[in-house]
């Protein structure tokens, strides 16, 4: 009996998290998907290392940009999920940092020449562009960006494991 009642919360506590479709549970490496590998809005992503908080207060959200600007000290960013909501956030650069650093282009390591496939010109997006913004859960319960994975050329939910 003692067991049955530590268990029940226990079992209650992974059913809410396993149907939450955008909080990143699977692991730890980085959210790199097999070429033309498909999958269903249910699926997860893996959240990619180097985040400050632990996988299981991180969250992703992916779809059209709507609004970019970055400055040497600071990328705002707004996007339209997938999920039909608005999404905007601001992310802090400490002073001299890169700004290529908050970024992953496909799931892998943003590198200088992928400036040229997402900007027409500094601070200015090319059309259509997608993306997904990694966050970080506080205490709040408020979300704060971390990292965007640019995705160009991607049509909805088409990277979802």
């Amino acid at each position: 009996m003692r067991n049955g009642r530590i268990l029940q919360p226990l079992r209650l506590l992974l059913a809410m998290c396993l149907s939450i479709s955008p909080m990143a549970i699977s692991g730890a490496s980085p959210p790199m998907r097999q070429k033309g590998q498909r999958g269903t809005q249910e699926g997860r992503l893996r959240p990619p290392l180097g985040l400050s908080c632990d996988r299981n207060h991180t969250t992703s959200f992916t779809g059209r940009i709507t609004g970019y600007s970055r400055t040497q000290r600071r990328i705002f960013i707004r996007v339209r999920t997938d999920e039909q909501t608005n999404e905007q956030f601001t992310i802090p650069l400490g002073r001299g940092e890169d700004a290529s650093k908050k970024f992953l282009f496909q799931g892998e390591a943003f590198k200088a020449v992928d400036w040229k496939k997402i900007e027409m010109k500094r601070g200015q997006l090319k059309p259509g562009m997608r993306a997904t913004i990694w966050a970080c859960r506080d205490e709040k319960d408020d979300f704060r960006a971390e990292l965007i994975d640019w995705r160009p050329n991607e049509n909805k939910g088409s990277f979802v494991l």
